[in-house]
């Protein structure tokens, strides 16, 4: 395709509130749009560049051995309860639902991957373990801008590993949108 006939124009001039020369450049590139404070939309170039970056994260963690899940944006309350961080975590965005059924956003995943660690690892024979995502997060952040800490929604890969001298956790956060800034 050319780029003359892809949706969206480059700009000649950067928008006076993006602050940070990448955010400018992606702009002006026609990578993204600004929806609003710390929202954006990937235009068909952009969003491509991240498939492309899901595709050599994937293919690098299958290589090591990491099994990919996909998993939901939406958690209950309680999964983020039981590990006390429900009051504790500032940035979550929560969602109340019909009646008295509370939900969060995905700021992380580690509350899922726990829950569902717990639920099927049932011996130290079935460990190590190593599964990834990739995935959409969500966070409130009271200044919110284009930067990879500081936007409200963005794409995250993160590896979770579990084994015998501890438990699940994130070990290697990997922010589509901060590889972007790069380019």
């Amino acid at each position: 395709m050319k780029l003359s006939q892809a949706f969206g124009k480059t700009l000649r001039d950067a928008p006076a509130d993006a602050e940070m020369i990448s955010h400018q450049l992606l702009i002006r590139a026609n990578f993204i749009r600004s929806v609003g404070a710390g929202i954006y939309t990937f235009m068909p170039l952009g969003y491509r560049v991240i498939r492309n970056i899901w595709r050599i994260l994937a293919e690098e963690m299958d290589a090591i051995g990491g099994q990919e899940m996909w998993m939901p944006n939406l958690h209950p309350a309680a999964l983020w309860q039981a590990t006390g961080r429900w009051d504790t975590v500032d940035v979550l965005m929560k969602v109340q639902a019909a009646g008295s059924r509370e939900y969060a956003l995905s700021a992380t995943h580690e509350e899922v991957v726990v829950d569902l660690a717990l639920r099927e690892i049932e011996s130290y024979r079935d460990l190590p373990q190593m599964v990834y995502h990739i995935s959409k997060k969500f966070r409130d952040e009271p200044r919110a801008r284009w930067a990879a800490a500081a936007a409200r929604i963005y794409h995250e890969g993160c590896v979770h590993a579990g084994h015998r001298g501890g438990g699940a956790r994130c070990v290697l956060p990997i922010h589509a949108a901060s590889v972007l800034q790069y380019f």
